[in-house]
């Protein structure tokens, strides 16, 4: 069996996103096949109400829309290069001087 996932994605590009992109998802053909679409996390906390608009305006008959995180946060930086005292850590996690994405938040 194979499958194929069709992604639209700009990663975590927050100006694309409340950009160009609804032209994309407003697309006659949408809602023709299923389809993933990756917006940034952080469009939760910077604009709520265009995640809420996506959420609210997606496919949801035979063929889907479907959403996914864009890489963003930790993925984008490296810990290593900062002190640990900005770090909080989790209890029973590592405190090297490298905590992980899962065990470490910023500040």
């Amino acid at each position: 069996m194979h499958c194929v996932a069709f992604l639209v994605t700009d990663g975590d590009n927050l100006q694309w996103a409340l950009g160009d992109f609804p032209d994309y998802f407003n697309h006659p053909a949408r809602g023709s096949f299923s389809m993933g679409w990756a917006l940034p996390p952080s469009l939760a906390d910077l604009a709520p109400s265009a995640l809420q608009w996506f959420y609210a305006n997606a496919s949801n008959g035979l063929a889907k829309d479907f959403f996914v995180a864009g890489p963003s946060a930790l993925g984008y930086m490296y810990p290593s290069r900062y002190p640990l005292a900005i770090w909080s850590v989790t209890p029973g996690a590592s405190t090297t001087s490298r905590p992980g994405p899962i065990c470490a938040s910023r500040r």
